[in-house]
């Protein structure tokens, strides 16, 4: 690749209301974005997604969200681990000729697993926080951040646009780049947050929104990008018609509803090359539920929201146990007070597993304050006083999912065109405490282009 020079590239969205303001209550869910088709390549890693974020209530006042002199006053913010994001409910990729190149369900959703999993308390409370000021490791701090308006400036986590591959834009490649996000209700994504007495030894208290009419909006959206520049012996090639092709790793979503404390679920994924799957799980009554976080990632819960535990768990290909030949025991207790209680050390193992390599992880959310509440580290005041809680991420904020790798030897897939997926999870529901799945399919995407057109293969 001969590579003269790389330019700055922006564009503002296509679809602007009159006011320059999306919401989803205003009416203005989608925000539609053209990268024009061009003899150059486009660095997918460097695509940002930049404007500002607010939240109002229904007076069309902004939040005064304080942890002091008693807690808040109004209670409004987004999840920490989604920040901003969590306003996008679904990202399409496509081409000036429409050809749709990658579609992610429930993106919000995805980020609730992918991000605690992948990054630390540091992440969250210093670089991502830079960037997008909605994420914090505790709830409070992002919902400071949210009293104010706010600027962002945000990766779109798409497998297409999170390779290492670069993107040709012209003929000879993808012939453009269109990119449409569909935002999510606000119900979905405001909620309230949790303040701890000043000595952290009292139980939290929850604090929601002082009504269900608060909303949010996006305001002067904007994509930049880096694009390289070829040679003009390079442009010429791009701006004709040929073959070529690219791979990229991408998620498609699935979602189901689990009631019984013994059941097992079925899946038709329809891809020739997959690589894991992951579930998140959440009470379905809590979705789009001003007074729940509609992005935790907690375990299975009973309706009186004490947890369900999850005693055993086979993964199935058709009939057959796979890729694990034998089922988990997870040695879930609920007779244990909550401080005893166990991480489920096979089953969350299977689960980062399905997310990164366990082996590479170096850097997560996940620890015994996380999954159990206790603090693995301790401040001290200037009384000399011990405290716990104030510099560690949220207590008892699971992050918590199952999921396998289907393939980490070839990194190649496996064939599910004709064959079902299956979970059988044996847990302590009851039958009257419907929880959600969130399934995310990792698979290997092929993307390849000829002069009759764009084909994508999964």
């Amino acid at each position: 690749m001969d590579i003269n020079s790389k330019e700055k590239g922006s564009v503002y969205a296509t679809n602007p209301p009159s006011n320059s303001t999306w919401s989803f209550k205003g009416g203005y869910p989608i925000a539609s974005f053209e990268i024009a088709a061009q003899n150059k390549w486009l660095d997918p890693r460097s695509l940002r997604l930049n404007g500002e974020f607010r939240i109002k209530s229904p007076l069309d006042t902004k939040p005064t969200n304080t942890a002091s002199n008693g807690g808040p006053t109004t209670g409004m913010t987004v999840s920490g681990r989604v920040g901003v994001a969590s306003v996008i409910n679904q990202v399409t990729l496509s081409n000036s000729t429409n050809q749709t190149l990658e579609t992610i369900r429930n993106y919000n959703r995805m980020l609730s697993t992918l991000m605690p999993v992948t990054h630390s308390q540091s992440d969250f409370d210093s670089c991502l926080q830079v960037a997008d000021p909605g994420h914090a490791s505790r709830s409070w701090n992002a919902a400071r951040a949210c009293n104010e308006t706010t600027s962002f400036s945000i990766p779109l986590r798409t497998g297409l646009l999170s390779g290492g591959e670069l993107l040709p834009l012209g003929q000879n490649g993808l012939r453009g780049l269109n990119i449409s996000l569909e935002l999510a209700p606000d119900s979905q994504v405001i909620s309230g947050y949790r303040v701890y007495a000043p000595d952290n030894t009292e139980t939290p208290v929850l604090f929601t929104p002082i009504n269900t009419g608060a909303y949010y909006e996006l305001e002067n959206l904007q994509l930049t990008y880096d694009l390289l520049v070829p040679s003009d012996e390079a442009q010429a090639i791009m701006a004709a018609p040929a073959t070529g092709s690219l791979s990229y790793n991408s998620f498609s979503q699935l979602y189901s509803v689990i009631n019984a404390s013994e059941q097992t679920q079925n899946f038709n994924f329809g891809v020739s090359n997959c690589l894991a799957v992951t579930h998140n799980f959440i009470p379905t009554n809590q979705i789009n539920n001003y007074n729940f976080d509609g992005f935790s990632t907690g375990g299975l819960q009973q309706s009186n929201l004490d947890k369900a535990n999850i005693k055993r768990v086979t993964y199935l290909r058709g009939s057959t146990r796979f890729p694990l030949d034998y089922e988990i025991e997870t040695g879930g207790r609920a007779d244990l007070p909550a401080d005893q209680d166990r991480p489920q050390t096979e089953l969350v193992t299977q689960f980062i597993n399905s997310v990164k390599p366990y082996e590479s992880m170096d850097h997560s959310l996940m620890s015994t304050q996380t999954q159990n509440g206790l603090a693995d580290s301790i401040t001290f005041d200037n009384t000399k006083t011990p405290r716990f809680r104030n510099t560690l991420p949220e207590p008892n904020q699971e992050v918590f999912g199952a999921g396998v790798l289907m393939d980490g030897f070839s990194k190649v897939g496996v064939d599910f065109r004709q064959t079902n997926y299956g979970i059988r999870l044996v847990s302590e529901l009851d039958g009257a405490s419907p929880n959600s799945i969130y399934t995310f399919v990792r698979a290997r995407n092929n993307l390849t282009w000829s002069p009759n057109g764009i084909m994508v293969q999964s």
